[in-house]
């Protein structure tokens, strides 16, 4: 869950998009570049994927890199909520190359490919279950494990931190936390149903559900949006887009998602939104391709709605951040936080990161989805923490970032 002004900010205002650059006659219209909006396939930055059961009829699905070999630590990376696993493809392709390690990125349940019996029940204790039961399932070995989570994710990455240490034999060897502090998570809660209610409630196309986003300020960096949108969204008869697929993914009779896959050839762009004053109609924003369709109908081919109606889940929002400061301040291993803003600290946290018992960096220029926005700064900083603290070795790949505000 995100502070509610960067919310505010990301679902109701943004950018419009870039002014017609001049032709070479001085003219405004010779011209027109147009940013690529066309979704991104999985299969461009994860090598396999499969499902992982962790409970009789609950599979969660991880995206995998590839690897030769026993090498180097695992990262497990733990989206925030309403995305999928694929919004850390940016950062884990710039940090592939930095160094030696395996990297997972995981559909928590209810969200992206991920198929549980009850997709609803995201309680504390039982998404804590499923991971605790995922990390199992990765048989590391002697191999330490690092978990990077955002926002949700971040503060689940704090809750298995709790239990792993206290009830695995598992090398817990880094905890980093991406923007979700417990004090501004509850301030921020009693804003978010309005937040969500002023999403658009559909999309017509993958392009036009990538747009918005871009446009929107829901992420600032088109190329994330192009791969992490499709995670995001389903079409309206339950079906997960094509996009968040990798093609070779090995399903045993026994783990037969339960969702249909579908082609997601629809090239339509037009977005309906929510009743709502403060939400995007008509008028305020339109694909540039769709200048005419007032003139011309349009018939809809797909319909693409939210993958997880995460207004369903507020009965759970507060057990995600209750005494969260107090659990991550408790977790043996060395620590990382990044913030997309000084204000988001609460007071335990700045007096303990004066203590230095926790490291942090705050990034300037970006919105809550700190790492789909600057994907190469949030892998700079999480390679030079594991290096700096010898859990990975340092090379001159790997920039010296020193943590502070």
């Amino acid at each position: 869950m995100a502070h509610i002004k960067d919310l505010r900010k990301a679902m109701l205002g943004g950018t419009r998009g870039r002014p017609k650059r001049p032709g070479p006659g001085g003219g405004g219209d010779a011209f027109v570049f147009k940013k690529d909006y066309s979704a991104v396939s999985a299969s461009e930055y994860f090598g396999k994927a499969r499902f992982i059961s962790v409970d009789d009829n609950d599979r969660l699905y991880l995206y995998e890199t590839e690897v030769s070999g026993d090498e180097g630590p695992y990262l497990l990376f733990l989206h925030g909520g309403g995305y999928s696993g694929l919004t850390w493809a940016p950062v884990i392709s710039q940090l592939s190359p930095m160094f030696t390690a395996e990297f997972g990125a995981v559909d928590i349940r209810g969200h992206g490919r991920s198929a549980c019996e009850n997709e609803m029940d995201l309680s504390t204790e039982r998404v804590t279950e499923d991971l605790f039961q995922l990390v199992q399932h990765l048989n590391l070995g002697e191999r330490s494990l690092i978990l990077v989570g955002h926002s949700m994710g971040g503060a689940f990455a704090i809750h298995l931190s709790d239990r792993l240490q206290e009830e695995s034999n598992i090398n817990l060897a880094g905890l980093i936390v991406i923007d979700v502090v417990e004090g501004s998570a509850l301030e921020s809660l009693s804003g978010m149903q309005h937040v969500l209610r002023n999403r658009p409630k559909e999309f017509q196309s993958l392009t036009s559900a990538i747009e918005w986003c871009v446009r929107s300020g829901q992420t600032r960096n088109a190329d994330s949006a192009r791969i992490s949108m499709p995670g995001q969204l389903k079409l309206l008869n339950g079906d997960i887009p094509e996009a968040t697929m990798i093609e070779d993914v090995e399903i045993l009779p026994d783990e037969q998602p339960s969702h249909n896959i579908k082609s997601t050839g629809s090239s339509i762009s037009s977005i309906q939104e929510e009743d709502s004053d403060e939400c995007y109609n008509e008028s305020s924003f339109q694909h540039p391709s769709t200048a005419s369709k007032l003139q011309s109908p349009i018939v809809v081919l797909e319909k693409y709605v939210w993958r997880i109606d995460l207004k369903k889940t507020e009965p759970f929002w507060r057990g995600w951040f209750e005494g969260l400061s107090k659990k991550f301040l408790a977790i043996r291993a060395p620590k990382l936080l990044l913030l997309a803003g000084v204000d988001r600290l609460d007071k335990e946290l700045m007096v303990a990161q004066m203590q230095g018992k926790f490291q942090m960096q705050v990034l300037s220029s970006v919105g809550h989805i700190v790492h789909e926005d600057a994907p190469d700064r949030v892998a700079e900083h999480i390679a030079s923490f594991l290096a700096r603290n010898k859990i990975i070795a340092a090379t001159s790949t790997i920039p010296r970032l020193f943590p502070g505000c």
